[in-house]
């Protein structure tokens, strides 16, 4: 019904993972069923990076950003070879409401029923950079918290892919839009690519204010 995967580059047993997953939300899920995908942009030949990331572009990604949407890339491509309905998305720096569970925050997101081709973005919108999106706010909450409907016009407000959820029409739009890479939260243009393509943002998981090598490696 629903893949789970997290963002890191990480190794499965160091510290940092240990400590990720030991969060409630993770306590029922088994570990063979949790994929890790991490893609470490200072890797990346100096070749790639400048047809990737440099090439053609006003303001190049950094190789961080590069690494980042590769990651994210790679997960709608695995997302698509299984059957499953949805996929939640998550960065090694989330936390989780000390109660939710895995199969709480599916269920919750079966009742919403949700238009097809969605992004719901779990965690983002309480965040400084977020604040001026507008939208419409939808009857159904989820686990108490609202709901807003992120009116086009304000796509380009919307930041931060630490936690979120896709089905397999978004997965699709999303490899389609980044044939020519953006960074993996650079949601700007992707009505104007795809109208069928909606945005859903609610506050439920945080996400470390301040952003050092201790917080998030990625963001580093």
């Amino acid at each position: 019904m629903f893949s789970l995967y997290v963002v890191s580059i990480e190794e499965r047993e160091s510290q940092r993972l240990n400590s990720f997953f030991k969060q409630n939300f993770f306590k029922d899920i088994p570990e063979r069923d949790i994929h890790i995908e991490g893609v470490k942009g200072g890797e990346i030949t100096a070749k790639e990076y400048f047809n990737l990331a440099v090439h053609g572009r006003v303001k190049p990604l950094t190789p961080g950003e590069l690494g980042c949407t590769l990651s994210h890339l790679e997960i709608y491509k695995k997302f698509l070879q299984t059957g499953d309905d949805f996929a939640l998305i998550f960065e090694d720096d989330a936390i989780f409401p000390s109660t939710l569970t895995s199969y709480e925050l599916l269920n919750q997101i079966k009742k919403i029923e949700l238009e097809d081709c969605f992004l719901l973005s779990l965690g983002g919108v309480q965040m400084k950079v977020c604040r001026n999106v507008r939208g419409e706010f939808q009857k159904s909450k989820i686990l108490s918290k609202t709901i807003i409907k992120i009116n086009p016009h304000f796509y380009n407000r919307v930041c931060f892919t630490f936690a979120y959820v896709i089905d397999r029409k978004m997965a699709e739009v999303l490899l389609a839009y980044h044939r020519k890479l953006r960074r993996a939260d650079d949601w700007s243009y992707l009505y104007d690519f795809n109208p069928k393509a909606k945005i859903y943002m609610t506050n439920l998981i945080d996400h470390p204010v301040e952003q050092n090598i201790d917080n998030s490696y990625i963001e580093s």
